[in-house]
């Protein structure tokens, strides 16, 4: 079978993203204020439809020096030289699971290289990629186990049995 490179290289970029990769993107600011945010690496933690539409799970990236001190539970590090490269990354980065944001892929915060036409900058890889799994796995079982305590609806709903039977006992008694 013969595979049409050009036309997969055609496709826009966000066809082409994929869980793990590095975006460069907009990411808000935690409080709000009139500046515009900063362009900054996030990393897609998950690829979502929605009613015909994906959208992007993104990790805040930062690469604050105080990154390798302590392991957050939701963290990311990207430290390895081979790594870095790998993920188009000049700096030791984190990405914070914990602030975690989803955007349409058709967002205009995404920056778009108007040179390579993506706002893709690489992927992770390594040790990273495995503590991305990590990450992941904790977040959807956390999301599971939230799913599983919501109280169950149910349709009609339950009808309270107890006043039946003490209204049935009364006629029963008086009757």
């Amino acid at each position: 079978m013969i595979h049409d490179i050009q036309s997969f290289d055609a496709a826009p970029w966000q066809d082409r993203v994929r869980v793990g990769d590095i975006v460069a993107f907009r990411f808000p600011h935690e409080d709000e204020g009139s500046e515009l945010p900063k362009v900054r690496p996030a990393l897609i933690l998950d690829l979502q439809e929605r009613d015909g539409q994906r959208f992007a799970v993104l990790a805040y990236g930062t690469t604050s020096p105080k990154l390798t001190k302590t392991r957050a539970p939701y963290a990311v590090d990207v430290v390895a030289a081979d790594e870095l490269a790998t993920a188009s990354l000049n700096r030791p980065t984190r990405f914070h699971g914990a602030r975690r944001i989803a955007v349409s892929l058709s967002h205009p915060w995404f920056a778009v290289s108007a040179k390579r036409s993506t706002a893709r900058l690489g992927c992770l890889s390594g040790q990273s990629r495995e503590r991305l799994q990590q990450v992941r796995g904790r977040i959807h079982a956390e999301r599971d186990i939230r799913a599983d305590r919501r109280p169950a609806r149910r349709w009609p709903p339950a009808r309270p049995a107890s006043v039946a039977r003490k209204a049935r006992a009364k006629e029963l008694h008086h009757g």
